[in-house]
């Protein structure tokens, strides 16, 4: 899996276990020398927030309002920092709408070629997402590399496994954790997009990703699909799954053209 989808994942998916009825919305904002933010929103439905918070964590109903810890605290969003490679967390405040309540938080980086890239020790590979940017006088090209991915061009061709009773009961659970889940990232530049070949230009960002979980849950055999790939750890994981509203990049080279 290239590493900004497994970074991603990883985190996705252990705050999905934890809070449920998330959304996760990542932006990433590049300016003309490399340089830009990371802008990140973790929200969680606000019935499932106040039920979450009014119990202890061995599941005893707790009454004391300040032992009720809030999903999502400076403290959480700054520990964030070393998934997203290098970059520093600037601002954090508190948000929420009619069903929603979380965070948001901001951080900078110096060189966008240093953002979730590589492992953990800096060095990269093949499967790692990677930014590039190249200047030309006044103009810009924002190079992206999706990493190498294994994708299936047809999961709904593939010969369907049986599963005992544990597995279908495991699935059963885990698409209630995935209800009303969304995930997605976008990139956006500094100056006028002159070009690109991204697939999905969404207004002046460039969608990488855009993930509404509730039409892979409503298809049993393509979810049984996503959880064999999520107990793998498989590359294929964040990838369309033939499903309206499951988008991602299929290019594996995006160039971004802007001034």
């Amino acid at each position: 899996m290239n590493t900004v989808v497994a970074r991603i994942t990883v985190l996705f998916i252990s705050l999905l276990l934890t809070t449920g009825c998330m959304r996760m919305e990542i932006v990433m904002n590049v300016n003309k020398d490399g340089s830009g933010t990371l802008d990140l929103n973790l929200l969680v439905k606000k019935d499932f927030m106040e039920l979450a918070k009014s119990f202890a964590n061995d599941g005893t109903e707790n009454t004391d309002e300040e032992e009720q810890k809030d999903f999502f605290t400076e403290e959480d969003m700054k520990k964030f920092e070393k998934d997203f490679g290098k970059v520093s967390l600037v601002s954090y405040e508190k948000i929420e709408n009619d069903d929603y309540a979380g965070s948001h938080a901001v951080y900078s980086f110096d060189n966008v070629s240093e953002v979730i890239t590589g492992n953990d020790t800096g060095e990269s590979s093949s499967n790692d997402m990677s930014f590039i940017l190249v200047e030309d006088g006044k103009t810009r090209k924002l190079l992206i590399n999706m990493g190498q991915r294994d994708r299936k061009d047809n999961v709904r061709a593939e010969k369907e496994e049986a599963v005992d009773g544990n597995t279908k009961a495991m699935i059963d659970m885990m698409k209630s954790y995935f209800e009303d889940l969304y995930v997605s990232f976008k990139v956006k530049v500094d100056g006028k997009i002159k070009s690109t070949n991204a697939t999905r230009l969404d207004s002046t960002s460039i969608v990488l990703m855009d993930l509404d979980f509730n039409g892979l849950i409503k298809d049993d055999k393509l979810f049984k699909a996503f959880y064999n790939d999520m107990s793998k750890n498989s590359s294929n994981m964040f990838q369309d799954y033939g499903v309206n509203g499951m988008y991602y990049e299929p290019k594996e080279n995006i160039e971004i053209v802007f001034e």
